[in-house]
């Protein structure tokens, strides 16, 4: 028994013509023959043949309505339409229309899956839109065209593909993904910049208990593209990890600056520059009310120099 489809679907046609994927048009493929193989699928296991959805979509495929066809490789991997597979299945179908592709990696099948499934359907998330994309950069895709066929912005695609370099340098030695996940995706991006692993995995390694911001990770970037050597580029790396804040401990105690005081700071330097030529006991306190109070509140709160001025005390009273 074999659900109805529209046989030809034009917009899956052109992509597989444009990027010169070879394919034929099975009008009655078998379902039992497609199944999901992992790494192949575009889609979060969570996104994949919804309950909701295949319920709507049988209910519809039941009054008629016509679907595209789905999508495999040779080897009956599920590339796109696992959605009307579940449906037609539970509708009783055993057959169904298909696309057949003939692909070399699951990532080609990851890739041609984020384009299609931007075509209708669910959208994609953010996450599975940057494994597609991911998928697109290892087949040479520009990020131009990357944003284009996955409705995402250049700037989207631009930090996809600085975390891609991250992660495949950081993975070059000994290290793995994971040793990386305490790490932001801005500090990633500000990384990618380093193109050789050892400082790199030292960086990796040496900031798991620190605080470590974009601007912290974009200033060791220019320490290791001064340095001469991979063992210079590691000893600088750990100078500038030692000036980070760890993330376990108290921070240490700052002194607390009253608000009364905060309020005359703009005042500060000209009642400095005044003390250097009187004291307070001399000035005009009806003219200089303000720089008085301010100096006094100062004192009573432990200053006692401003700008290199040291502040008269003794007229404090």
């Amino acid at each position: 028994m074999s659900k109805s489809s529209s046989l030809i679907d034009p917009r899956v046609e052109a992509i597989f013509k444009d990027w010169n994927v070879k394919f034929r048009l099975v009008k009655a493929y078998t379902l039992a023959n497609a199944s999901l193989v992992e790494g192949a699928q575009v889609r979060e296991g969570a996104h994949i043949a919804q309950a909701g959805r295949v319920d709507e979509y049988a209910a519809q495929m039941d009054s008629g309505a016509d679907f595209p066809p789905i999508v495999v490789t040779a080897a009956g991997i599920m590339v796109d339409g696992n959605t009307r597979k579940a449906a037609a299945e539970r509708t009783g179908a055993t057959t169904f229309p298909a696309y057949v592709i003939t692909v070399g990696t699951t990532g080609e099948c990851v890739m041609i899956g984020g384009a299609l499934n931007q075509m209708g359907g669910q959208r994609l998330t953010a996450s599975e839109a940057q494994v597609a994309a991911i998928a697109m950069m290892d087949n040479g895709f520009p990020d131009a065209e990357i944003a284009r066929t996955l409705g995402r912005s250049a700037n989207s695609v631009r930090g996809w593909r600085k975390e891609q370099t991250f992660a495949r340098v950081s993975t070059a030695g000994a290290l793995t993904e994971a040793d990386s996940k305490h790490l932001s995706k801005p500090v990633k991006q500000a990384m990618s910049a380093v193109k050789h692993t050892a400082p790199l995995e030292a960086f990796i390694t040496g900031s798991k208990d620190l605080k470590v911001t974009r601007d912290a990770a974009s200033a060791v970037v220019k320490v290791i593209e001064t340095a001469t050597s991979d063992a210079d580029a590691v000893l600088a790396v750990e100078k500038e990890l030692a000036t980070m804040t760890p993330t376990t401990g108290k921070n240490p105690r700052k002194t607390r600056v009253p608000a009364s005081v905060t309020a005359t700071r703009a005042n500060l330097k000209l009642a400095a520059t005044l003390l250097t030529q009187s004291s307070i006991k001399e000035l005009d306190v009806d003219r200089n009310r303000e720089l008085v109070e301010s100096v006094r509140v100062l004192i009573a709160n432990g200053f006692t120099v401003i700008d290199n001025v040291e502040l008269p005390v003794s007229d404090a009273a």
